[in-house]
């Protein structure tokens, strides 16, 4: 199969409506389906973490052209950006990483 792969770095600092834009233009130019790779999202503040890998996970989720989403990176100080981890090395998820494991039915 045959797919484009949109990285994702940094998806905090562009806001949900642009990304959807983004995504749409890439389908609409290529006709191909979309891989998100190297999501990561750099927030210190645990609660707003959660609630943008919410909002970026649903909407890549249900766009029927996204095939699969990859989040870089995930254990807490061994990322290669400051707060882009979802879990400590000793497993204590953060709040982000306990609703994408609920999202999964994990």
């Amino acid at each position: 199969m045959i797919a484009i792969g949109a990285q994702s770095h940094d998806a905090a600092t562009i806001p949900i409506a642009t990304m959807k834009t983004y995504l749409r233009n890439i389908v609409d130019q290529t006709g191909l389906p979309v891989y998100i790779t190297e999501l990561d999202l750099g927030v210190a503040d645990d609660t707003k973490q959660a609630e943008l890998l919410k909002t970026f996970v649903t909407t890549f989720w249900n766009d029927p052209n996204v095939l699969g989403i990859t989040y870089w990176g995930y254990i807490v100080g061994q990322t290669w950006r400051a707060n882009t981890g979802l879990m400590s090395s000793t497993g204590t998820m953060r709040p982000a990483m306990t609703w994408l494991m609920d999202f999964l039915h994990r």
